[in-house]
């Protein structure tokens, strides 16, 4: 789901993003993942804004990276009771 979800645009929206989150998380999460978003994030001509006064769910985020982040908080951000969550909340979107 990690490769065929991030492309240029999506890298560069998320490492805006990510910009505002905890450092705790971003700790977590591997240099080499980084590297491959600011890599791809560099070909990117689009421009993203983040209203630091609005909630994530507020912002105007694509769906691609709104999965992104999901993906990162579940490997990266969650306890097991968390993850266990997410993945019966991913499942019943499969459903639909």
């Amino acid at each position: 789901m990690m490769e065929e979800k991030l492309n240029k645009d999506v890298a560069k929206e998320l490492l805006m993003i990510l910009s505002y989150c905890d450092n705790t998380f971003i700790n977590n999460i591997p240099d080499s993942f980084f590297i491959k978003l600011n890599k791809l994030a560099s070909t990117s001509t689009k421009e993203y804004y983040f209203d630091k006064d609005k909630s994530l769910l507020e912002q105007n985020i694509s769906d691609d990276t709104k999965d992104m982040l999901s993906l990162l908080f579940y490997m990266y951000g969650s306890d097991n009771k968390t993850k266990d969550d997410i993945f019966n909340h991913w499942c019943i979107n499969e459903q639909d």
